[in-house]
């Protein structure tokens, strides 16, 4: 049983739409009957709270909200993680929803003893109408399949980061050459998902689980 800390601002257009995809996630952790959640939510995504959290029992770090290549940012105030706290994340698996943070966050939590740290190294694109239930459909698959893998296999975090690529490769396919082709916004569409399934990259232990 893993126990999951889930950071989640909502505080402009990009960030309830995250939060709003996070509903599934935590859902289905809520429903694992195998895991626990602890939420800091909206207002209560703060730098102080997450702190605080930290410094309970923790297996696994969720964040869905906007970053930069070395923040994830809180609903207000100081950033929730930057380099000067992400020593907290150390023993930890970090999964993160937001532009940027894997470039410089990630890599820095990984050398100060996070198991592994799975987020975007580049923007994170969103296109909204029609296929935005792709976008949320891609961005969840990785933590998703870690909370429920199939029967029989080894839930990685480097098996997962593939299940998520995969996922978008359907996505793409379905923008650039399927069913979604003529769309309004189709191209774009695809080339966000290829741009987000590009820039998705696994830091530390590929072997880590949940």
């Amino acid at each position: 049983m893993a126990d999951v800390l889930f950071i989640r601002p909502s505080y402009d257009t990009i960030t309830s739409t995250l939060h709003q995809w996070a509903d599934d996630v935590v859902s289905a952790l809520q429903g694992s009957g195998a895991h626990n959640c602890r939420e800091l939510s909206g207002a209560r995504a703060t730098r102080v709270n997450t702190d605080t959290q930290l410094q309970q029992p923790t297996d696994c770090v969720v964040f869905y909200g906007h970053g930069d290549n070395g923040h994830l940012f809180s609903q207000h105030g100081p950033a929730a993680l930057d380099q000067a706290n992400d020593h907290r994340l150390a023993r930890k698996l970090v999964y993160v929803v937001a532009c940027d943070s894997a470039q410089s966050l990630g890599q820095d939590a990984v050398s100060k003893g996070a198991k592994a740290y799975i987020g975007y190294n580049d923007l994170f694109g969103i296109v909204w109408g029609g296929p935005e239930t792709w976008f949320r459909r891609a961005a969840n698959a990785c933590i998703l399949w870690m909370i429920a893998p199939p029967p029989n296999v080894v839930p990685s975090c480097a098996a997962a980061v593939n299940f998520a690529k995969s996922t978008y490769d359907h996505a793409i396919h379905y923008y650039s050459r399927g069913g979604g082709v003529g769309h309004y916004n189709h191209a774009l569409a695809a080339a966000w998902l290829r741009w987000n399934r590009d820039s998705l990259v696994r830091i530390g232990d590929g072997n880590a689980l949940l």
